[in-house]
């Protein structure tokens, strides 16, 4: 193997010490919490074929790649039939022939090829077609991994009989966060208000989590480390970091309002309406940014025509991506526990948060008539609608709208459930909880 990727592959060379020498799982040694992937149960054993991971940035893709060569090793299959290839450090498709090529030569036995950030390397598929061509993969397990979730849909377009599964991976919701902090408690020990407050200040990133585990607050180079990795992402994809900017100032602008392309675009020196939406779906793909649309309530499908609301998929993505829009230092006191101070600013990242939740479930849609349903999730052939108030103080004028359905429910920040006329009242935090059961 070549020298410069001996270091990412111990397995190699001394498989009994991979876990203390590898430079990814030497680090979880000095973190307070460390996140036990339920994927690892999933991931190819015997099945052959192509296997794509996707996931954000800093979801712990490339740790979990890691952990999954551990578990190999301690299912008996050899170090040197296992290699991991870092794509970002590979300059272009000969490159990775070459090393496919020296590991997969004259090997009688099952192969594990790990390609993390296997789109960063120029027409990876090309080698990946030369390599079955060639015969190499007769007996090999290929798992590429990328932040793009375009990487599943391309994997199966060029390999469409050799492409198995997708994984996917998340950040972690509010349930696992609470479970990670909490993991002998039953539920009635834990004040899951204080935890959903925390929640909303670093959200389901570990880096976040443990910064504030250990110093009560997430440091400025945490946040760095996020926007460069998108803009990283974007540069990558051939995109301008200063529209990626300036599309989001202008969604953290009209945060979880309803908004559309044409509308942005008389706001941005960006004269297409199409351009926006390019990048707003690359981010999408990234799992930076979800777009809720309106739902056309009798076909339970999108309302294509309407405005739409545009939100980050994590509390700690919206403050990494507000850092990077305004940067300062000790942006933990200077920005971040003023946002979430600010009334207005705090309930529109709630509505956020619990919307994401929902979507990780159910087709998520919000609805606007006479009144506004911040979120209508569709489960057995019917939409529920759900209100978020953020409030202590419910007016009738915010649930016009949700009155009008027999299954609507109100999901609060008090502590108590209850009925408001005919719709029940449900604490926020003990919502989140359930739901992720």
């Amino acid at each position: 193997m070549n020298t410069r990727f001996l270091i990412h592959n111990i397995q190699q060379t001394d498989a009994e010490h991979f876990a203390e020498l590898d430079p990814q799982l030497c680090k979880l040694t000095t973190l307070k919490y460390v996140r036990t992937f339920s994927l690892l149960a999933e991931l190819p054993r015997d099945t052959l074929g192509i296997f794509t991971l996707t996931g954000g940035g800093q979801t712990g893709k490339t740790t979990l790649l890691k952990q999954w060569i551990q578990k190999l090793l301690k299912d008996g299959i050899p170090g040197t039939d296992i290699a991991f290839f870092p794509g970002d450090e590979i300059k272009n498709y000969h490159e990775l022939t070459q090393l496919l090529q020296t590991q997969l030569a004259n090997k009688n036995a099952n192969q594990y090829i790990l390609i993390d950030d296997a789109t960063y390397v120029r027409d990876w598929h090309k080698a990946i077609k030369f390599a079955y061509d060639a015969g190499w993969l007769k007996q090999t397990i290929i798992l590429l991994a990328s932040a793009d979730m375009a990487l599943s849909v391309k994997s199966k377009n060029f390999f469409p009989n050799e492409t198995k599964l997708n994984f996917h991976l998340s950040a972690l919701n509010f349930r696992e966060v609470v479970s990670l902090k909490h993991p002998n408690k039953a539920i009635t020990e834990i004040n899951l208000a204080d935890e959903f407050n925390s929640f909303l200040l670093h959200g389901g990133y570990l880096p976040a989590i443990n910064d504030f585990a250990t110093h009560g607050e997430i440091s400025d180079s945490t946040f760095k480390a996020y926007s460069d990795w998108l803009v990283k992402e974007i540069l990558q994809q051939g995109k301008n970091e200063h529209f990626l900017r300036e599309i989001s100032a202008s969604i953290s602008k009209h945060y979880n309002e309803q908004i559309s392309w044409n509308m942005l675009s008389q706001e941005l020196t960006i004269n297409h309406p199409k351009t926006i939406g390019d990048y707003i779906a690359t981010l999408e793909l990234l799992d930076v940014m979800f777009v809720q649309y309106a739902i056309l309530e009798m076909e339970l499908i999108a309302a294509p025509k309407k405005a739409r609301k545009v939100m980050y998929t994590d509390p700690f993505i919206f403050h990494a991506m507000n850092a990077w829009l305004n940067p300062g230092k000790n942006i933990f006191e200077t920005q971040i526990k003023p946002a979430i101070s600010n009334f207005e600013m705090a309930a529109k990242l709630v509505k956020s948060t619990v919307t994401i939740h929902y979507r990780n479930h159910y087709p998520t849609y919000y609805i606007k008539a006479e009144g506004e349903v911040d979120l209508a999730y569709v489960h057995q052939n019917r939409f529920w609608p759900i209100v978020v108030a953020w409030t202590y103080e419910l007016h009738t004028k915010s649930l016009k709208q949700i009155l009008k359905y027999s299954n609507g429910k109100i999901l609060t920040r008090t502590e108590r459930s209850g009925i408001i006329e005919h719709i029940r009242t449900e604490p926020l935090p003990q919502a989140l909880w359930r739901l992720d059961e």
